[in-house]
């Protein structure tokens, strides 16, 4: 099957494809991926050539692993898509933890508690492994981040400039872009006349 025809096509692909990790690693090629999956794999763009995919799982508080996503390269780019909510009560009682904390963002004001603890504890797992993957991989391309539901909050959240700096240790590059489907609110502006960049 090829790629879907535009970016946005592939990036929805690619937060649905996050859907299919149950744990960290990679996939070398499109049989690695569960076969229910493989067609959003393929619709993605993602180049098997390269060891394309690479997956993370992090546990919450509780040592359920129920925070994931995947990084992985199309001709050019590199996408990084974060999985949503699943089914189970665990994931949706994360998700009920909405306490506003400090995020220290670029837009300022409070972020998600839940959401930006997902995010660290991604960062963070295997040795901060996944900020490491996308120093590795970036090498001048593209870099786009998706996520659907929780996922796509996670997205919006990775992309301000100064949460990706801080958790990564390395500063955006050129060409940064992030889509998100069916996202919850994650950020709460002080002023709301500020001007900011819409998800």
């Amino acid at each position: 099957m090829p790629p879907a025809p535009d970016l946005h096509c592939r990036l929805l692909n690619a937060s649905n494809l996050a859907y299919a990790i149950t744990t960290s690693g990679q996939w070398r090629q499109i049989e690695d991926v569960p076969p229910e999956y493989r067609d959003f794999y393929e619709r993605a763009g993602f180049d098997e050539d390269y060891n394309a995919v690479m997956t993370f799982v992090a546990n919450d508080e509780l040592g359920k692993p129920i925070h994931a996503c995947l990084i992985g390269y199309t001709q050019g780019e590199l996408i990084l898509a974060f999985r949503g909510t699943e089914g189970t009560l665990i994931d949706w009682l994360n998700d009920a933890r909405f306490a506003p904390v400090s995020g220290e963002t670029e837009m300022g004001g409070m972020v998600h508690s839940g959401f930006l603890d997902a995010l660290k504890r991604l960062w963070a797992v295997d040795g901060n492994a996944l900020p490491t993957e996308i120093n590795e991989r970036l090498n001048g391309k593209a870099f786009y981040i998706t996520g659907h539901s929780k996922g796509g909050s996670l997205a919006f959240l990775a992309l301000d400039v100064q949460v990706f700096s801080r958790l990564t240790g390395f500063s955006p590059v050129k060409q940064l872009f992030c889509s998100a489907s069916g996202m919850a609110s994650v950020l709460v502006v002080p002023n709301p006349c500020r001007p900011y960049a819409s998800p």
